[in-house]
């Protein structure tokens, strides 16, 4: 049996409404939200990333919650059409001029690279940001005030894994997986 080394894809996708007294919601319609992706990729003996984070204010949308997320095995139904209709807006929105990336023991500054059609901030290292799976790391956003609020936020890299021989079974069988845990 081959076993490919792989790495989970470790995405943030941070969302929390601010009170109808703050001063960020009380101008505008929807809650502002940040979504990114910290993707990995092995370069030479080690890895790297290359975050990528857009800030919007959203209304309409409906996140996963703590509830819907699970760490066992279990079935769900798949539908390729959605099962709800409520329209979704999301205006691209600033977090401030740039935010950190506090990834292991260094702190990388991730900039808005685009105008108001590319509200994402991304690192300007073509090879990208050096790394260790399971690294902590810790993003700090600055905020703007007609944007998104400033936060922070702590989390940790994904473990790297080894992933068993995927078999492809007949047609309305379930696909089986195995992989090696994570310590954490």
């Amino acid at each position: 049996m081959t076993q490919h080394r792989s790495l989970a894809v470790a995405l943030i996708a941070v969302t929390f409404g601010i009170t109808a007294c703050d001063a960020v919601t009380s101008s505008s319609n929807g809650n502002p939200v940040g979504v990114g992706g910290i993707s990995a990729r092995i370069k030479g003996t080690g890895f790297t990333t290359s975050p990528q984070i857009a800030f919007y204010r959203a209304s309409g949308a409906t996140f996963i919650s703590a509830a819907g997320v699970t760490d066992t095995c279990f079935l769900a139904a798949y539908a390729e059409t959605p099962t709800t209709t409520t329209a979704t807006t999301a205006a691209a929105v600033g977090a401030g001029a740039f935010v950190t990336l506090g990834l292991g023991s260094r702190t990388d500054t991730l900039r808005r690279t685009g105008g108001a059609l590319d509200p994402t901030y991304r690192t300007s290292l073509a090879a990208g940001i050096p790394y260790t799976p399971g690294d902590s790391m810790i993003l700090t956003i600055p905020g703007d005030q007609a944007g998104f609020p400033g936060a922070t936020f702590r989390g940790r890299t994904a473990e790297p894994f080894t992933m068993g021989q995927l078999i492809v079974p007949a047609n309305g069988n379930p696909i089986n997986l195995t992989w090696t845990p994570a310590t954490d």
